[in-house]
């Protein structure tokens, strides 16, 4: 009976793990991001740029408000603060190598609190490789970890920063895509003037039956090929910012 409590404690931990970027780093200098697992348990309650994610569990709803920042998510209480074209390091709990899918991030100037509102431009994305692997692939070799710079030119002041992975290994049906969005305040400083006007807004820039979210990537035989959901470019792409 023991070991059978202790290997369902175990399966429940490892359930519980995947999906939550707990920390990033920003040209070296680390935050901590909202952990559900420990932040709440935290007094007193520390300052994080992060937003609130309800745990590991993905939105599969991308009609939904929670595709934007995730289920109920709550604004952060600070600022990370980064200079335009920093480097970003997003630090994910461990990724079950099965959750084969793109990585995306955006930005979106602050204008309201409510991140439905906000007009996100996609800065990076990744999706399959010609050798097969996918992002999610590169980023569970990198220590589970993903990286990504702010573009150079961008105008300086407040943003919300919203990375995510979408898991594939269950799209062949409708909702069955699982969404991992985490969303991070964001002060950027620099001498850009650029405002990107090639936006959307979550829910809004997917529908269920886009044929990169209803998908089977593994009948009748694996995918060779595939495009990222989202803008087709990315803002960096466009404005010719170097990677």
């Amino acid at each position: 009976m023991k070991s059978s409590i202790l290997a369902f404690l175990g399966f429940a931990s490892a359930a519980f793990a995947h999906g939550i970027v707990t920390d990033i780093c920003i040209d070296g200098h680390f935050y901590d991001l909202y952990d559900p697992a420990k932040t709440p348990n935290i007094h007193p309650k520390p300052e994080i740029p992060g937003w609130t994610v309800p745990g590991p569990v993905p939105v599969t709803n991308v009609e939904s408000a929670a595709i934007a920042c995730n289920d109920g998510s709550k604004n952060g209480t600070i600022y990370a603060t980064a200079y335009a074209g920093a480097e970003v390091t997003f630090f994910w709990t461990k990724w079950p190598v099965n959750h084969q899918g793109p990585v995306m991030t955006y930005l979106a100037g602050v204008s309201s609190e409510d991140p439905t509102e906000l007009d996100f431009f996609k800065i990076d994305h990744s999706g399959l490789y010609p050798d097969g692997t996918w992002a999610t692939d590169k980023l569970s070799a990198n220590n589970n970890s993903y990286s990504v710079h702010i573009p150079k030119d961008l105008l300086a002041g407040h943003y919300v920063l919203r990375h995510e992975i979408l898991a594939l290994q269950e799209a062949n049906v409708t909702a069955g895509a699982q969404f991992y969005p985490v969303c991070i305040n964001l002060e950027i400083s620099g001498y850009g003037a650029a405002v990107p006007t090639d936006t959307v807004k979550f829910p809004g820039a997917y529908k269920p039956d886009d044929s990169d979210i209803l998908i089977d990537i593994y009948h009748p035989h694996p995918i060779t090929s595939y495009k990222v959901p989202g803008p087709l470019h990315t803002w960096r792409d466009q404005s010719h910012t170097p990677p």
